[in-house]
């Protein structure tokens, strides 16, 4: 059983972009959700923790952006992308992402998941989907480095309306949001 005193070897921010909106569709609907959920993770270890914050400010400065302390590709001109990528694969970091087009989705449930009470299903299904990768190469690493499996702390970006809560994950895995 897990002890949230226990040290943590990784942290994993999660944030998304997109909407996990499946009744109404964009193109195939005018007034619709948006075409793809994207669900983006950004793994770092305990010893880099600090630095993150340091990085974005970086990155920002290095491409001249002034849109606050956030870095948001989709408001960046295809230069500024092409730098910030550049300067992010040279940091000790690795990244996941979880691309779904919802067009093939659009006005489909999921009954079972409903049935576990989660307002969210979609969302954390994709969630689920990226933390299977993350916690697995996390696993692969802390056996090769420490013989024995380290914990993780994920960070949730703040989404408006959103329960970590109906995001089931295991107990040794410590979510902030």
């Amino acid at each position: 059983m897990s002890n949230f005193s226990d040290p943590y070897e990784y942290v994993l921010y999660i944030d998304e972009a997109g909407d996990d909106g499946l009744k109404r569709v964009r193109p195939i609907d005018n007034a619709g959700a948006t075409e793809w959920l994207v669900i983006s993770g950004v793994l770092v270890r305990h010893n880099n923790e600090e630095k993150v914050v340091d990085w974005v400010r970086e990155i920002r400065e290095d491409i001249n952006v002034r849109q606050g302390p956030a870095l948001h590709f989709k408001n960046l001109s295809l230069t500024k992308k092409l730098r910030a990528c550049q300067m992010i694969a040279e940091k000790q970091l690795i990244c996941f992402a979880v691309c779904s087009n919802k067009k093939n989705m659009c006005g489909r449930s999921n009954e079972r998941a409903a049935k576990m009470g989660g307002k969210q299903w979609f969302y954390n299904f994709c969630v689920c989907f990226l933390m299977e990768r993350a916690t697995d190469l996390c696993l692969r690493d802390s056996m090769q480095k420490y013989g024995a499996p380290r914990y993780m702390r994920v960070v949730f970006s703040q989404r408006g309306g959103h329960e970590c809560g109906q995001t089931e994950l295991p107990p040794e895995i410590r979510t902030v949001t």
